[in-house]
């Protein structure tokens, strides 16, 4: 499965995660074949849970139509910004009018099959901000798309170091998706695992991803087994000891922080904070009949 960026998107709330997920994209885009999809919910609904609470509002003042033209000349202003900046880059728009976000980016990306989502997340506090209530581990699950959570502290920061977590059997989305993003930076590359006797490691899967890596990339390779025994607590914590850019995680297992209630990795981390979060949902069993897939 190819994960060459020529779908992206980006979903605005026109703040400074505007800004941030727009130059995370460039970074990403191929200028030859990149097409960059601005997305915006004019009207988002307060989600509860699972459950969006119902919209009472009457769509036909003037207030309101004004609203909705701001949102567009906004859109179409990024596009332009984009397209007269980097010119062979596309660039399309969408406009929402009302809805849960979260279900209007999962809708969006069913029809357009971006090869990444990219979320700017600017608190941790929940009603700050429409973005900050986008469940990512949840919209990598259910879009099978690789989401790319930023905070304004990557704003100005190149990806150098990424921090790869290896569990019991070999990430190949993952390396695929490594491969694909040292194309376009020769960031280092730190392979983590967990204890030999963890119920989320296996030495044998952590010596042979890093054998497909090494003879794939040529480049130096970082490897590190953890003490600890829950895999998102000792990843984040590892990510900071070596000041990583970015942490490269498979939502199901390695994304969530034990606390009450608890909490994904995407969503405990400071606005000035420089680590991106990168949720990618492996392969199903047998994708590759040659190869084992999985966390």
């Amino acid at each position: 499965m190819s994960t060459s960026f020529e779908t992206i998107l980006l979903p605005l709330d026109f703040t400074i995660n505007t800004e941030t997920v727009v130059k995370k994209a460039i970074e990403l885009s191929d200028p030859e074949h990149t097409v960059i999809h601005l997305f915006h919910v004019a009207d988002p609904s307060l989600t509860i849970g699972r459950f969006s609470l119902l919209h009472f509002h009457i769509h036909s003042g003037k207030g309101y139509r004004n609203k909705l033209h701001l949102a567009e000349m906004k859109l179409e202003e990024w596009r332009f910004c984009i397209m007269e900046n980097f010119p062979g880059i596309r660039v399309k728009t969408h406009l929402v009018i009302e809805g849960s976000v979260q279900n209007a980016i999962e809708e969006l990306a069913e029809k357009i099959n971006p090869q990444i989502i990219i979320i700017g997340k600017r608190t941790s506090v929940k009603w700050s901000n429409w973005l900050n209530d986008v469940n990512t581990d949840e919209l990598a699950r259910k879009t099978n798309c690789p989401v790319l959570t930023v905070r304004p502290g990557s704003l100005h920061n190149k990806t150098r170091i990424i921090v790869v977590p290896v569990g019991k059997r070999i990430p190949e989305r993952k390396i695929d998706l490594l491969i694909e993003l040292s194309a376009r930076s020769r960031a280092q590359i730190h392979l983590i695992t967990l204890k030999e006797h963890s119920k989320y490691s296996s030495s044998q899967v952590f010596i042979e991803t890093y054998r497909i890596l090494k003879n794939t990339l040529g480049c130096h390779i970082e490897l590190k087994v953890l003490n600890g025994d829950h895999p998102a607590r000792e990843a984040l914590r590892y990510a900071g000891l070596v000041g990583a850019d970015m942490l490269l995680v498979n939502p199901l297992e390695e994304a969530r922080i034990l606390t009450i209630p608890p909490k994904s990795i995407a969503d405990i981390l400071e606005t000035e904070s420089r680590l991106q979060i990168l949720s990618i949902k492996p392969y199903p069993p047998l994708y590759n009949s040659s190869k084992i897939e999985g966390a």
